[in-house]
Protein backbone atom coordinates (compact mmCIF):
# COMPACT_ATOMS: atom_id res chain seq x y z
CA UNK A 1 0.00 0.00 0.00
CA UNK A 2 1.24 3.44 -1.11
CA UNK A 3 2.19 6.14 1.41
CA UNK A 4 -0.48 8.40 -0.57
CA UNK A 5 -3.12 5.76 0.24
CA UNK A 6 -2.26 5.08 3.65
CA UNK A 7 -2.94 9.05 4.44
CA UNK A 8 -5.69 8.89 2.50
CA UNK A 9 -8.74 6.63 3.48
CA UNK A 10 -6.97 4.20 5.82
CA UNK A 11 -6.77 4.09 9.44
CA UNK A 12 -3.72 5.31 9.87
CA UNK A 13 -5.07 8.34 8.16
CA UNK A 14 -6.16 8.72 12.15
CA UNK A 15 -9.68 8.83 11.70
CA UNK A 16 -9.95 6.03 14.00
CA UNK A 17 -7.18 3.98 16.03
CA UNK A 18 -4.43 2.40 13.76
CA UNK A 19 -4.05 -0.79 14.40
CA UNK A 20 -5.52 -4.43 13.08
CA UNK A 21 -7.45 -4.29 10.09
CA UNK A 22 -10.66 -6.07 11.29
CA UNK A 23 -13.72 -5.16 12.63
CA UNK A 24 -13.27 -5.13 15.86
CA UNK A 25 -15.27 -3.26 18.57
CA UNK A 26 -13.49 0.45 19.64
CA UNK A 27 -11.68 0.91 22.62
CA UNK A 28 -13.85 3.06 25.35
CA UNK A 29 -10.64 4.41 26.48
CA UNK A 30 -10.33 7.36 24.19
CA UNK A 31 -12.48 8.51 20.97
CA UNK A 32 -9.35 9.02 18.17
CA UNK A 33 -11.61 10.60 15.23
CA UNK A 34 -10.56 13.28 13.23
CA UNK A 35 -13.24 15.74 11.64
CA UNK A 36 -15.25 14.05 8.32
CA UNK A 37 -13.21 14.25 5.42
CA UNK A 38 -14.02 15.02 2.01
CA UNK A 39 -14.14 12.18 -0.21
CA UNK A 40 -15.13 13.20 -4.28
CA UNK A 41 -16.82 11.40 -6.92
CA UNK A 42 -16.50 12.01 -10.34
CA UNK A 43 -17.57 10.90 -13.27
CA UNK A 44 -14.83 9.96 -15.63
CA UNK A 45 -14.73 10.88 -19.35
CA UNK A 46 -12.51 11.54 -22.04
CA UNK A 47 -13.24 14.97 -21.86
CA UNK A 48 -10.00 17.00 -20.91
CA UNK A 49 -11.74 19.89 -19.43
CA UNK A 50 -13.03 17.88 -17.06
CA UNK A 51 -9.96 16.47 -15.52
CA UNK A 52 -8.72 20.32 -15.98
CA UNK A 53 -11.60 21.29 -13.43
CA UNK A 54 -11.15 18.47 -10.80
CA UNK A 55 -6.92 19.63 -10.63
CA UNK A 56 -8.51 23.16 -10.16
CA UNK A 57 -10.37 21.98 -7.23
CA UNK A 58 -7.68 19.69 -5.74
CA UNK A 59 -5.76 22.57 -5.91
CA UNK A 60 -7.94 24.71 -3.65
CA UNK A 61 -9.17 22.06 -1.78
CA UNK A 62 -7.88 19.03 0.84
CA UNK A 63 -9.26 16.16 -0.54
CA UNK A 64 -7.62 12.90 0.83
CA UNK A 65 -9.50 10.78 -2.06
CA UNK A 66 -11.41 10.43 -5.20
CA UNK A 67 -13.63 7.63 -6.95
CA UNK A 68 -13.69 7.50 -10.40
CA UNK A 69 -17.09 6.05 -11.60
CA UNK A 70 -18.37 5.58 -15.72
CA UNK A 71 -21.74 7.27 -16.96
CA UNK A 72 -24.27 5.25 -16.53
CA UNK A 73 -24.36 2.57 -18.77
CA UNK A 74 -21.01 3.35 -19.51
CA UNK A 75 -17.76 1.04 -18.62
CA UNK A 76 -14.53 2.76 -17.40
CA UNK A 77 -11.33 2.76 -19.57
CA UNK A 78 -7.84 3.43 -19.56
CA UNK A 79 -8.34 6.44 -21.76
CA UNK A 80 -11.18 7.74 -19.66
CA UNK A 81 -9.42 7.80 -15.80
CA UNK A 82 -5.69 7.79 -16.85
CA UNK A 83 -5.77 11.73 -17.10
CA UNK A 84 -8.05 11.72 -13.87
CA UNK A 85 -5.28 9.15 -12.04
CA UNK A 86 -2.48 11.42 -13.03
CA UNK A 87 -4.49 14.71 -12.23
CA UNK A 88 -4.70 12.99 -8.39
CA UNK A 89 -1.63 11.69 -7.54
CA UNK A 90 0.00 15.07 -9.02
CA UNK A 91 -1.76 16.93 -5.81
CA UNK A 92 -0.94 13.54 -3.69
CA UNK A 93 -4.65 12.40 -3.62
CA UNK A 94 -5.42 8.94 -3.94
CA UNK A 95 -7.53 7.34 -6.44
CA UNK A 96 -10.36 4.74 -6.29
CA UNK A 97 -11.77 3.18 -8.88
CA UNK A 98 -15.26 1.86 -8.86
CA UNK A 99 -16.09 -1.78 -9.34
CA UNK A 100 -12.93 -2.58 -11.53
CA UNK A 101 -9.61 -4.01 -10.03
CA UNK A 102 -7.89 -5.49 -13.16
CA UNK A 103 -8.29 -1.33 -14.62
CA UNK A 104 -6.90 -0.18 -11.14
CA UNK A 105 -4.31 -2.16 -11.17
CA UNK A 106 -3.44 -1.31 -14.85
CA UNK A 107 -3.23 2.51 -14.60
CA UNK A 108 -2.04 2.26 -10.93
CA UNK A 109 -4.54 3.60 -8.95
CA UNK A 110 -5.08 3.26 -5.15
CA UNK A 111 -7.54 0.98 -5.44
CA UNK A 112 -10.78 -0.48 -6.00
CA UNK A 113 -14.49 0.73 -4.56
CA UNK A 114 -16.81 -2.22 -4.71
CA UNK A 115 -20.76 -0.42 -5.12
CA UNK A 116 -23.09 -3.07 -3.74
CA UNK A 117 -24.38 -5.80 -5.63
CA UNK A 118 -26.21 -8.78 -4.46
CA UNK A 119 -23.18 -10.93 -5.07
CA UNK A 120 -20.74 -8.35 -3.51
CA UNK A 121 -19.33 -10.86 -1.14
CA UNK A 122 -17.80 -12.59 -3.79
CA UNK A 123 -16.58 -10.09 -5.86
CA UNK A 124 -14.67 -9.02 -2.94
CA UNK A 125 -12.58 -12.39 -2.58
CA UNK A 126 -12.25 -11.69 -6.47
CA UNK A 127 -10.65 -8.20 -6.39
CA UNK A 128 -8.52 -8.97 -3.57
CA UNK A 129 -7.38 -11.90 -5.79
CA UNK A 130 -6.50 -9.29 -8.51
CA UNK A 131 -5.43 -6.61 -6.39
CA UNK A 132 -3.13 -7.80 -3.92
CA UNK A 133 -1.85 -6.38 -0.97
CA UNK A 134 -1.12 -3.36 -2.82
CA UNK A 135 -4.10 -1.75 -3.29
CA UNK A 136 -7.31 -0.82 -1.14
CA UNK A 137 -10.45 -2.16 -1.47
CA UNK A 138 -13.00 -0.26 0.07
CA UNK A 139 -16.99 -1.89 0.04
CA UNK A 140 -20.52 -0.80 -0.04
CA UNK A 141 -22.00 -3.49 2.48
CA UNK A 142 -26.06 -1.73 1.56
CA UNK A 143 -28.06 -2.64 4.26
CA UNK A 144 -26.68 -5.81 5.90
CA UNK A 145 -24.51 -5.33 9.04
CA UNK A 146 -23.57 -8.78 8.83
CA UNK A 147 -21.95 -8.11 4.84
CA UNK A 148 -20.23 -5.05 6.79
CA UNK A 149 -18.51 -7.24 9.31
CA UNK A 150 -17.82 -9.69 6.69
CA UNK A 151 -15.66 -7.19 4.96
CA UNK A 152 -13.86 -5.39 8.06
CA UNK A 153 -12.70 -9.25 8.99
CA UNK A 154 -11.96 -9.85 5.14
CA UNK A 155 -9.54 -6.97 5.11
CA UNK A 156 -11.15 -4.22 3.41
CA UNK A 157 -10.27 -0.56 4.38
CA UNK A 158 -13.46 1.07 4.49
CA UNK A 159 -17.24 0.14 4.90
CA UNK A 160 -19.19 2.19 2.88
CA UNK A 161 -23.00 2.86 3.26
CA UNK A 162 -24.65 4.16 0.60
CA UNK A 163 -28.44 4.43 -1.21
CA UNK A 164 -29.91 1.04 -0.93
CA UNK A 165 -31.24 0.20 -5.05
CA UNK A 166 -33.98 -2.42 -3.26
CA UNK A 167 -35.63 0.50 -1.42
CA UNK A 168 -38.95 1.54 -2.50
CA UNK A 169 -38.43 4.77 -1.61
CA UNK A 170 -35.86 7.58 -1.68
CA UNK A 171 -36.25 8.60 2.17
CA UNK A 172 -36.27 5.25 3.24
CA UNK A 173 -33.21 4.37 1.88
CA UNK A 174 -31.73 7.74 3.49
CA UNK A 175 -32.73 6.80 6.89
CA UNK A 176 -31.53 3.29 6.40
CA UNK A 177 -28.20 4.75 5.08
CA UNK A 178 -28.14 7.28 8.37
CA UNK A 179 -28.91 4.26 10.86
CA UNK A 180 -25.99 2.12 9.22
CA UNK A 181 -23.64 4.94 9.47
CA UNK A 182 -24.90 5.54 13.55
CA UNK A 183 -24.27 1.79 14.05
CA UNK A 184 -20.84 1.30 12.46
CA UNK A 185 -18.96 4.57 13.70
CA UNK A 186 -20.58 3.69 17.16
CA UNK A 187 -19.14 0.25 17.48
CA UNK A 188 -16.12 -0.55 14.90
CA UNK A 189 -12.39 1.22 14.14
CA UNK A 190 -12.17 0.78 10.50
CA UNK A 191 -13.36 3.73 8.66
CA UNK A 192 -16.80 4.23 7.27
CA UNK A 193 -17.91 5.99 4.02
CA UNK A 194 -21.00 8.09 3.17
CA UNK A 195 -21.84 7.50 -0.09
CA UNK A 196 -24.46 8.38 -2.53
CA UNK A 197 -24.83 12.29 -2.21
CA UNK A 198 -25.81 13.98 -4.82
CA UNK A 199 -23.58 17.70 -4.97
CA UNK A 200 -26.67 19.59 -3.90
CA UNK A 201 -27.48 17.42 -0.71
CA UNK A 202 -25.57 19.90 1.25
CA UNK A 203 -28.06 19.29 4.49
CA UNK A 204 -27.08 15.36 3.82
CA UNK A 205 -23.57 15.62 3.69
CA UNK A 206 -24.15 17.78 7.70
CA UNK A 207 -26.45 14.66 8.93
CA UNK A 208 -23.98 12.21 7.79
CA UNK A 209 -20.88 13.56 9.08
CA UNK A 210 -22.48 14.54 12.83
CA UNK A 211 -23.74 11.06 12.88
CA UNK A 212 -19.73 9.97 12.75
CA UNK A 213 -19.25 9.25 8.93
CA UNK A 214 -15.26 9.22 8.66
CA UNK A 215 -16.12 10.13 5.04
CA UNK A 216 -18.77 11.55 2.85
CA UNK A 217 -18.28 10.66 -1.14
CA UNK A 218 -20.38 13.58 -2.90
CA UNK A 219 -20.44 13.63 -6.48
CA UNK A 220 -19.18 16.36 -8.24
CA UNK A 221 -22.11 18.23 -10.08
CA UNK A 222 -22.00 18.31 -13.84
CA UNK A 223 -22.31 21.54 -15.71
CA UNK A 224 -20.67 23.83 -13.19
CA UNK A 225 -17.87 26.46 -14.17
CA UNK A 226 -14.45 25.88 -13.21
CA UNK A 227 -15.14 28.69 -10.57
CA UNK A 228 -18.43 27.57 -9.14
CA UNK A 229 -17.09 24.05 -8.92
CA UNK A 230 -14.07 25.33 -6.47
CA UNK A 231 -16.72 27.61 -4.65
CA UNK A 232 -18.71 24.23 -4.22
CA UNK A 233 -16.23 22.52 -2.83
CA UNK A 234 -14.87 25.12 -0.72
CA UNK A 235 -18.16 25.61 1.05
CA UNK A 236 -18.91 21.52 1.45
CA UNK A 237 -14.57 21.48 2.86
CA UNK A 238 -15.81 24.14 5.59
CA UNK A 239 -19.20 22.48 6.03
CA UNK A 240 -16.86 19.30 7.23
CA UNK A 241 -14.26 21.39 9.10
CA UNK A 242 -12.74 24.77 8.12
CA UNK A 243 -8.98 23.14 8.07
CA UNK A 244 -10.14 21.39 5.05
CA UNK A 245 -10.11 24.31 2.87
CA UNK A 246 -6.19 25.48 1.94
CA UNK A 247 -4.98 28.51 2.49
CA UNK A 248 -4.78 30.78 -0.77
Amino acid sequence: MTNRSKSAISKSSGSKSAGAQSGRAKSTAVDLRIPCQLYLSVCATSDAANAERVAAVLDKVAVPSILLEPKPGETLTATHVLPFVETAHAHGVAVMIADDACLARTVKADGIHLNWTPDCLDRFTEAREIAGGRLMIGADAGTSRHNAMVFAEAGAEYIAFGLSPTAMEHDTAAANRLDMVEWWADVFEIPCVATGISGVQQDVVHQLASAGADFVCVRVPEGKSTADLIDWAETLAHQLDGKQAKAA
